[in-house]
């Protein structure tokens, strides 16, 4: 007769990790979106894109996106450090990234997670 498997505590995460390109490239983006919609008269090729989509959708999009990401955050993110048992210092900049760039943050503490996972068996 076998003994029930002991459950394992999940693995701490202490440390943050930067984006790859991609996420840069997602932070870029959204940056040049918001100079592009809240630009009373932005620079060329992003005068394009204020002509293009009507201010209905730049409005959308201006609080759409902030409002998304908080609610991400607070609960996506939030559940995760505390199940990882993420320090203070590091909680604050996965909040901010997840803030910046959304879901990649998000993939990035669970990628990070199955390697601490990994290297403790």
């Amino acid at each position: 007769m076998s003994s029930p498997a002991i459950p394992r505590s999940p693995p701490r995460v202490n440390k943050f990790t930067f984006p790859d390109p991609f996420g840069y490239a997602v932070i870029l983006l959204a940056a040049i979106a918001y100079y592009t919609f809240l630009s009373s008269n932005p620079i060329f090729p992003f005068s394009i894109f204020a002509a293009i989509f009507p201010t209905v959708v730049q409005q959308a999009i201006l609080w759409g996106i902030p409002v998304i990401h908080a609610l991400e955050a607070f609960f996506v993110m939030r559940p995760l450090l505390k199940k990882y048992k993420t320090n203070a210092d590091n909680s604050g900049n996965w909040y901010l990234s997840c803030m910046l760039e959304g879901y990649p943050s998000i993939q990035r503490l669970n990628n990070l997670a199955e390697k601490s996972r990994k290297a403790a068996k």
